[in-house]
Order: C-alpha cells, then sequence, then structure tokens
C-alpha cells in the first residue's frame, strides 16, 4: 500500500479529517478519514396500545433518534507515525471515560465523583457536522472545529483491531544496543505496534438545536434547514406567513398604498 502524505495533507487542509472532541476534558484527537463503512440511521419511535373493539391499536409518536456507524483504517508508513496512531486511538479509548472530580469520604479516604459524562463531538466534512454552527457551509469546513461544530452525542463503545495482514512495527531493541533511526523502530523490547489499525463506534447523536416543522406556513424550524448535512432546503411554495403591523413577518417592507410598490411586493412572494 502507498502512502501520499501531501495527499493526505492537502485533504486535512481542507477539513475532512475525522475529529473527535472529549466535551469534559476539551481533548481532541484527528484521524485521517480512511473510512470502511458509513451508515446513518434515523428511528421514528412510536408507542402502541390494543384497545378493546378497535382492530387497529392506537399508535402515539414519542420521538425520532439518529445514530451513526462508522469504522475507519489508521494506517502508518513508519514506526513513529503508527506510535502517533497508537497514542491517537488510546486517547479516544479513553474518551468512554467521564471526568470526575476528588473528596473526602467519610474516613478522610478520597473518592472520585463523576463531574462530567463522557460525551465527545465528532466532525467530519459535512457529513457529520452540527448543521447549525456552520452558517450554510458557505465559507467552507477548514476553518471548523470539532469544538464549535461537531455533532453532539456518546459512543456506545469503541471496537479496536489490528490488520494482521499489513504486519507490525516490531520494536523489541535491547536498550543496551544503541537505538536505530529515528521512525524506524523503538528501543522497548516487545513491542508491536500495528501498521494498520482498525477501528469502528456507534455514535448516538443528541440533538442540540430545533428540529421538525413549524404548524402555520409548514416551514422547517430554526436550523433545520441546513439538518442533517448543511444543505439548505428550499422553503416551501405558497403564501408567506401574513403581514403584522408595521411590516411583514419575513422582514421586508410593508407594502404601501401605492399599487406598483403593491405590485412588486406580490411579484416578490411568487
Amino acid at each position: 500500500m502507498s502512502y501520499n502524505d501531501a495527499g493526505e495533507q492537502a485533504l486535512l487542509n481542507k477539513g475532512l479529517g475525522l475529529y473527535f472532541y472529549h466535551v469534559p476534558t476539551g481533548r481532541e484527537v484527528l484521524f485521517k478519514a480512511f473510512l470502511t463503512a458509513y451508515e446513518d440511521s434515523f428511528q421514528s419511535k412510536w408507542s402502541s396500545e390494543r384497545v378493546y373493539g378497535r382492530n387497529d391499536p392506537i399508535h402515539t409518536f414519542q420521538g425520532t433518534e439518529r445514530s451513526i456507524s462508522l469504522s475507519w483504517d489508521v494506517p502508518a508508513a513508519s514506526y513513529k507515525e503508527g506510535k502517533e496512531n497508537f497514542i491517537n486511538a488510546s486517547t479516544l479509548y479513553a474518551m468512554l471515560y467521564p471526568a470526575y472530580k476528588p473528596r473526602m469520604d467519610v474516613e478522610g479516604e478520597k473518592i472520585g465523583i463523576i463531574s462530567g459524562a463522557p460525551l465527545v463531538k465528532i466532525k467530519f466534512g459535512n457529513l457529520i457536522i452540527d448543521a447549525s454552527a456552520t452558517g450554510g457551509g458557505n465559507a467552507g469546513y477548514a476553518h471548523q472545529t470539532a469544538k464549535n461544530a461537531g455533532l453532539l452525542g456518546y459512543l456506545d463503545g469503541l471496537k479496536f483491531s489490528p490488520d494482521l495482514d499489513s504486519g507490525f512495527f516490531d520494536g523489541g531493541e535491547p536498550t543496551t544496543r544503541p537505538p536505530l533511526a529515528p521512525g524506524m523502530a523503538s528501543s522497548a523490547p516487545g513491542e508491536l505496534i500495528p501498521q494498520t489499525i482498525k477501528l469502528s463506534c456507534n455514535f448516538h447523536v443528541l440533538h442540540s438545536h430545533p428540529l421538525g416543522w413549524q404548524a402555520e406556513d409548514k416551514s422547517l424550524r430554526k436550523e433545520g434547514t441546513q439538518f442533517p448535512y448543511n444543505a439548505n432546503i428550499p422553503e416551501p411554495p405558497g403564501p408567506k406567513k401574513p403581514a403584522t403591523k408595521g411590516g411583514s413577518t419575513d422582514g421586508t417592507k410593508k407594502p404601501s398604498g401605492d399599487p406598483n410598490d403593491q405590485a412588486a411586493a406580490a411579484k416578490a412572494l411568487e
């Protein structure tokens, strides 16, 4: 397998890496997005109840849940890069745990109480992003970090698997011998660094902005027009909200008594 460092860096400069942000600590890790699987799932939840004399059960809407399944490879062209990938993966494992605050118990022993649940934010281009924080995506994605534009949620687990066919970097050099060339091997006996790490996770999204539709004018609620992939959904056809005193509800100037002004306003609503 060949690697194009310049091409990979160009993608990262465009903001097309896979970013994870740990909300309790502010730690962030970045992976080059060698995605092998991606699935975005929306499930509408309903409760059903059967009543006497009715053929069909009564269905009551409860909510809509979103989850994302991700799998990606983390390859390395050298021991040094493999070690960095190992550290990033280890940091991601640690993000599955909460933050603790020390506290003295009744016997004077220090104990830890949870002060922050292990919530995370993930960002990958416009496929995994908080649509309410992007401004329509007109300025691109390179300047947006997982902290300010990542999708909020939690990981229900993380799977790690080394690619055995790709092999390992063997760092089993005794410490009494001179170290090998930088980036080629370590001096830690028995150390194995996978050339390629395979990672996968299930991410459950926590919606952080209004979704759904306005009952009055059938338009999407605030930020809903960019959800979920930052693609602007057009306004529905038909008349807008009725005008109110001092102007219209959509921010346009209230038409005057001049027929020409009224015609222009009507044309603008078409």
